[in-house]
């Protein structure tokens, strides 16, 4: 992450016209997260991008850099479990690759023990370099990403259906609890 992102995230709150600002992560670097506690520098929202329910499916998609990605990961999710600010859990899902129904559970045991204010889960778009590993039948239709969050609700008691955004293919779980 930038390593000036603390500056960065003070100096727009200062602005006048600022009126929210979101960091969308990939839970990568945990130290960051606890720095922006630390120097009183969180943004108004923070995302952290949650592409798989276990290990094998993380090095899959993700295709992380780091020996210990997962363990950043995870801290990542624990941070989110104790900030002070709104938090969300945004799930891409890419048809044929995470979206499998015996993943969810594994899905919701991360969720459970990040505890976010929100959960997203969104359809993988056809787009920017992702056109290089994957192809447009890795999209799924909205329909399918409602019914897959719908599976992963009867996984979390503490939240809810909010919303959803046909066009974007988007479903929003609210925390009920936080």
């Amino acid at each position: 992450m930038y390593p000036k992102l603390p500056e960065l995230i003070k100096y727009l709150k200062s602005l006048s016209q600022t009126k929210s600002i979101f960091l969308v992560t990939n839970g990568q670097e945990p130290e960051m997260l606890e720095k922006l506690e630390k120097e009183d520098a969180l943004p108004t929202q923070i995302y952290l991008s949650m592409n798989a329910g276990t290990i094998e499916t993380f090095k899959k998609v993700n295709r992380p850099l780091l020996k210990d990605s997962w363990e950043r990961f995870n801290k990542s999710l624990e941070f989110i479990r104790k900030t002070r600010t709104r938090t969300v859990i945004r799930i891409t899902l890419i048809k044929g690759i995470n979206d499998k129904e015996d993943e969810i559970p594994k899905f919701a045991e991360l969720i459970k023990k990040a505890n976010p204010h929100f959960v997203e889960v969104k359809a993988y778009m056809y787009l920017g370099y992702s056109r290089l590993r994957l192809k447009q039948e890795n999209m799924p239709r909205h329909e399918e990403v409602k019914e897959w969050a719908f599976k992963l609700l009867e996984n979390l008691p503490n939240f809810e259906y909010m919303d959803e955004q046909l066009e974007s293919r988007i479903v929003i779980l609210q925390n009920k609890k936080r």
